[in-house]
């Protein structure tokens, strides 16, 4: 049985969760991956969310989910609000955030593919329901192509991964 620690708050709280909990809150019908487009080590999770709330004026980050380079999961938004994170898909998606710009490390891959294997069981969503900010907005984000990630991490050719869900 596999657990993740995940940093509840940007001030070093730490809880975890294994091999899922069933959440119950708003309908979630999507996944949407992004990246922090930035290789600055200092731009981390705190600095996200005081540029969300401090520079743009939201009410908290707009994530509700930050993976930083070494693989930790740092909780953002409470999942029972709707993320800032796509316009217009925001009420009934999880925002996923990696730091970096297009140097993402494997235990990021990692945590990703656990933390979104979680998400699917919870909400009852399917790989299609898996999909990158640049389908919806002009962007590259999140910089790596997530349907190949999605090949290797969670359809058949990704076998390793269903045992954090058995």
């Amino acid at each position: 049985m596999v657990y993740i620690r995940w940093v509840d708050d940007f001030w070093g709280n730490c809880s975890s969760i294994g091999p899922y909990r069933k959440l119950n809150v708003r309908t979630i019908n999507e996944i949407i991956v992004h990246c922090s487009a930035t290789n600055c080590p200092e731009y981390g999770p705190k600095e996200i969310r005081d540029d969300h709330m401090i520079v743009r004026g939201w009410s908290d980050i707009g994530y509700h989910f930050v993976i930083d380079p070494t693989g930790v999961i740092h909780e953002g938004r409470n999942l029972e609000r709707a993320g800032a994170h796509v316009r217009g898909r925001n009420s009934h998606s999880v925002g996923i955030c990696l730091m970096g710009l297009d140097n993402f490390t494997e235990e990021q891959f990692t945590s990703l593919a656990v933390l979104v294997r979680i998400l699917m069981k919870s909400f009852g969503l399917k790989e299609e329901q898996v999909n990158p900010h640049n389908k919806y907005a002009n962007k590259l984000c999140p910089n790596f192509d997530l349907d190949e990630w999605k090949e290797t991490h969670l359809s058949d050719g990704g076998k390793k991964w269903k045992q954090f869900m058995n």
